[in-house]
């Protein structure tokens, strides 16, 4: 149930399922937050004279676990353990300058490979006939360029190629130099070809104004850009989250970008000397708390960062066997990890200062373990029960406002093909009392003018007939009372007489309708007269909703084992919106209803039945303004059997 639903239902309705389920929900989740509040401040007072041995052997095991991190981490480098994953990121420079990247895909890094220098002469000819205003000329020249084995004088030529192109307006040649440089593997001007390349096409589709394409494009650009695809300083990741800022909201920031910024700040440090050879400290980005373990050798320079559920994880060890709760603070009290212990619940800590450690230990007590499970029981049997509850209400609510947005959806095309059954009698029966009242009141009406008469009542007449066969066909399929009589049948004859009898029908209007058949002949299990109902269908529908004039094309084709019969018209379209429930009875689309064109939403659901009972399927293919194409696909088949229609409530 979609919003446009939700809003077409009566507001009274909309205030009622507000109030009926908004405030319960809200009292019921302040009750159930205060008696677990209250639960928590019954738990018992701790033992005080517990906490100072607790806390020293916490701080000591801490205290090894990182010094044996550091001591792993040349180790790690190489083949880094499990526990490095998303919420940890290892960087390492060994002593020839390589840089290895292991855990969370970084957004950038410390450091990058600088480009090559290709030397100022091998852009002379080109930059000299730019900068004296002979555009062409230096797109030859650079042109000449991107054939270059070398992919760094490729990645240039497109670079400087594509501006050229853009200062001469070719856009579309533009654009098409810059996906051509994100195909190459090198860099320019110290970023990746590939990055610059997919950043300067999603600037030339903003300039195009092609909006769908952009934002697909910069969707893709910003996914790779959190996902850590390029090796980039911050600054270039900086640049390029501004201009990628501008074309989607999809670049959220993420523990990745808080690792990356948290190395990038003690690199220079580390790597320069500046830091001693071994440490960790706490740092805080985008208000992540973050842990910081870095090794300075000669092979190399190694740091990694975790972050605060990393450290849980991994060292929860240390506490988890204590009867005590642990928070790491930094110096202004900030818990990293686990929660500062309240104003009266008795607790210790221990400075860093005093352990060594990159944060303050602060444990405070807890309830024996008894205690502590039954509390955690009650507590969860009251989240739970409130959590159920609260699902309840707004379920038993959504239940109710859907079942009734169903009546009235079912009461509103009920009432829609009433009027319109009432129309398509109105209308034929409106010129035969017409043309009746005429030939009874003036009996020396010309022989030649009677004959128009009796022609134009004839055609009503064949028209009312055919829409009451039309409803009786549709009443007996629905409730499953009609068959069909499948015999072995050449498709292409059957097809062409219903194509000839529409064409001679005023239904066709002044429509050309055209008819191409496949060399080969198809033969196929069908009933004639219900095949040919359902095609008559679709050709009717084809000329009621295409423009006055439009072609109607007919074709026969066989692919697969699979006879295809497919009608394709130039009128309003179908939306992807609309395309599965316009098969379903009495539903007519929007368009077809904004522009006032006549029908009783049952033609397609009749089509939808017939081929169905003939063991095939309807397909649609439509684009809104240029026309739909409805294909009948039916097997391949040579034996006589008699097949009962579904019922409507069966297909939907």
């Amino acid at each position: 149930m979609g919003i446009s639903a939700w809003l077409r239902l009566p507001r009274r309705l909309l205030a009622l399922f507000a109030v009926v389920t908004l405030v319960p929900a809200l009292v019921l989740l302040w009750l159930g937050w205060k008696v677990i509040e209250q639960d928590r401040d019954l738990d018992g007072p701790r033992a005080q004279a517990r906490l100072d041995r607790t806390a020293t052997l916490v701080a000591d095991g801490l205290l090894r676990e990182i010094h044996a991190a550091i001591d792993a981490l040349p180790a790690w480098a190489a083949s880094p353990p499990a526990s490095i994953g998303q919420d940890a990121a290892l960087v390492n420079v060994d002593a020839a300058g390589t840089l290895t990247v292991r855990g969370a895909a970084l957004p950038f890094v410390p450091i990058v490979a600088e480009s090559s220098d290709l030397g100022p002469e091998v852009w002379e000819a080109g930059e000299s006939a730019e900068i004296r205003g002979d555009l062409h000329a230096a797109a030859g020249e650079f042109t000449s360029r991107v054939s270059s084995s070398d992919p760094g004088i490729r990645a240039g030529a497109l670079v400087r190629l594509a501006g050229v192109l853009r200062n001469l307006r070719q856009f579309e040649k533009a654009l098409a130099a810059y996906r051509a440089l994100s195909a190459i593997d090198a860099r320019v001007d110290g970023e990746p070809a590939e990055l610059v390349g997919r950043a300067a096409a999603c600037e030339m589709l903003s300039a195009l104004d092609r909006g769908d394409q952009l934002a697909q494009e910069a969707a893709s650009l910003a996914a790779d850009l959190r996902k850590g695809r390029w090796a980039i300083d911050r600054g270039s990741f900086e640049f390029r989250s501004s201009q990628v800022r501008g074309w989607t909201s999809m670049l959220e920031s993420g523990v990745e970008l808080s690792l990356a910024s948290a190395i990038d700040a003690v690199w220079p440090a580390v790597a320069g000397g500046a830091a001693p050879e071994s440490g960790a400290r706490t740092l805080w980005q985008d208000d992540l708390g973050l842990v910081v373990i870095w090794r300075r050798a000669a092979g190399g320079v190694t740091v990694l960062a975790a972050s605060a559920e990393w450290v849980a994880r991994e060292w929860r060890s240390v506490w988890s066997a204590e009867p005590v709760e642990v928070a790491l603070t930094d110096d202004t009290g900030r818990a990293i990890v686990g929660r500062q212990p309240g104003p009266d619940q008795p607790s210790v800590a221990r400075a860093r200062a005093e352990t060594g450690l990159p944060w303050t230990v602060r444990a405070s007590v807890v309830v024996s373990d008894a205690e502590l499970a039954a509390a955690r029981s009650r507590r969860w049997l009251i989240g739970a029960g409130v959590g159920v509850l609260l699902l309840l209400i707004p379920a038993c609510g959504y239940v109710i406002a859907r079942a009734m947005q169903k009546e009235l959806a079912v009461a509103r095309l009920q009432a829609d093909f009433v009027s319109a059954v009432s129309h398509e009698f109105r209308t034929p029966l409106t010129a035969m009392s017409h043309l009746v009242d005429r030939l009874q009141r003036d009996p020396a009406i010309p022989d030649a003018r009677r004959r128009e008469y009796y022609d134009a009542l004839s055609r009503d007449t064949h028209r009312l007939r055919r829409f009451v066969e039309s409803l009786l066909d549709f009443g007996r399929m629905e409730a499953g009372a009609a068959t069909v009589r499948l015999e072995p049948t050449d498709l292409s004859p059957v097809v062409a007489a219903v194509v000839e009898e529409f064409r001679a029908d005023p239904a066709a209007g002044r429509h050309p309708v055209a008819l191409a058949t496949g060399a080969a002949a198809p033969i196929v299990r069908i009933d004639r007269e219900s095949f040919g109902r359902a095609l008559w269908n679709l050709l009717d529908n084809a000329a009621k909703y295409s423009p006055p004039d439009a072609p109607i094309d007919v074709e026969t084709t066989i692919r697969d084992a699979q006879a295809i019969v497919r009608v394709r018209d130039r009128g309003i379209g179908v939306p992807v919106s609309e395309r599965q429930s316009i098969f379903r009875k009495f539903v007519r689309g929007t368009g077809q209803i904004s522009s006032g064109i006549r029908g009783t939403g049952v033609g397609l659901a009749m089509v939808d039945q017939i081929v169905r009972a003939h063991g095939g399927e309807i397909r649609l293919e439509s684009e809104v303004g240029a026309g739909s194409e409805f294909s009948i696909v039916l097997p391949v088949a040579a034996e006589r059997s008699a097949v009962p229609v579904p019922g409507m409530a069966g297909m939907s």
